[in-house]
């Protein structure tokens, strides 16, 4: 049981990461402008707060090895890419419009 909420923290602590990764990839551009730091400072503290929340996930599973923390790691990382897919294949199929573009 432990593991199954170690793998589904992981999943959504993930989703967190690469939601944000995405919404602030397309102001972060090549001359840096005051637009590009108010998105480094809009997401600076999401990031670190999503880090701080995994490494204390990492802590309270002491019982979990740490080689099955990496694979259930990958795998979360992985699962999370494969949800965020399938919410923007059903909300495209609903709406019409995409919501990471």
């Amino acid at each position: 049981m432990s593991y199954m909420k170690f793998f589904i923290f992981q999943v959504i602590l993930f989703c967190v990461i690469l939601v944000t990764n995405v919404f602030t990839d397309k102001y972060l551009g090549r001359p840096f402008t005051l637009v590009d730091l108010t998105a480094v400072l809009i997401s600076a503290p999401i990031f670190i707060g999503v880090f701080i929340l995994i490494n204390k996930l990492y802590k309270t599973y002491t019982s979990i090895n740490l080689k099955i923390k990496i694979a259930l790691s990958i795998t979360a990382f992985i699962s999370a890419f494969i949800v965020l897919v399938l919410l923007e294949n059903i909300w495209f199929n609903i709406t019409g419009f995409q919501i990471f573009s």
